[in-house]
């Protein structure tokens, strides 16, 4: 009798604290952490026995929102290296990509960490979309400490084609019983901001040197390094503490 009373003391704690009806949604790679600039130092570095470079212009057309095993081929057939090496660069470079979400480097991106820290005392829920794998995501997470600990972390196979794709937003909109007007999507390039968008989500679009050139039209607005913004500001203005009606 006193395990049940507990028990039921626990779900009316947990009922009783606040709870937000939106949800921020965090492209990892893309938004959450420079895993973009690990990729491209990892595929430079792989490429060096080949005595190719690689010019940030070529890794910017071939090798965003794409997996290794499907950019690799073209980038090489661009650089005049040899494709028979293909298997064994693309596992390179997902090692050296792995590593580096793996590594105290991982830090959040400081545009995001104030996003994250205004939606946790909004008692937001917070999720991260990620194509690695989920123990490497959550130790991450694990690392980053406070608040954190809480966030969810929602993993797919990115398959042959750009990601994440509309669809991939949407189930994990569904995933933490969200409807996709209640989401807001914090992506990392134009493609994935639109795919977000395509889903009927806000997005809230964090721009680089790979991606500031990018068109990053429909989406609430667009920051960068040098972008001054408050975060609370921008929240409130995206996902209202009380709701127009």
């Amino acid at each position: 009798m006193a395990a049940e009373g507990e028990a039921a003391k626990k779900e009316e704690e947990a009922e009783a604290k606040p709870k937000s009806p939106y949800a921020l949604l965090v492209e990892l790679e893309g938004a959450a952490v420079h895993a973009r600039q690990a990729e491209y130092e990892a595929l430079r570095s792989v490429l060096k026995d080949q005595k190719l470079e690689v010019p940030k212009s070529l890794f910017i057309r071939h090798c965003l929102n794409a997996r290794p095993s499907a950019y690799v081929p073209a980038l090489l057939d661009a650089l005049g290296g040899k494709k028979q090496e293909v298997d064994d660069l693309v596992k390179e470079v997902k090692s050296g990509v792995t590593m580096y979400l793996s590594s105290p480097e991982a830090t959040l991106n400081p545009i995001a960490e104030h996003l994250l820290a205004e939606a946790h005392k909004r008692h937001m829920e917070v999720a991260l979309l990620t194509g690695e794998k989920e123990s490497v995501a959550k130790s991450l997470v694990g690392r980053w400490g406070g608040d954190h600990g809480r966030i969810k972390v929602f993993t797919y196979e990115p398959g042959s084609r750009p990601f994440p794709r509309a669809d991939v937003w949407l189930k994990m909109a569904k995933s933490i019983a969200r409807t996709p007007r209640q989401c807001i999507a914090l992506a990392g390039s134009s493609y994935s901001a639109k795919t977000a968008l395509s889903a009927g989500m806000p997005c809230i679009a964090l721009a680089d040197e790979f991606t500031a050139f990018q068109d990053f039209g429909g989406t609430d607005t667009v920051l960068d390094a040098d972008t001054e913004f408050d975060a609370a500001e921008l929240l409130e203005v995206i996902a209202p503490v009380k709701p127009f009606i």
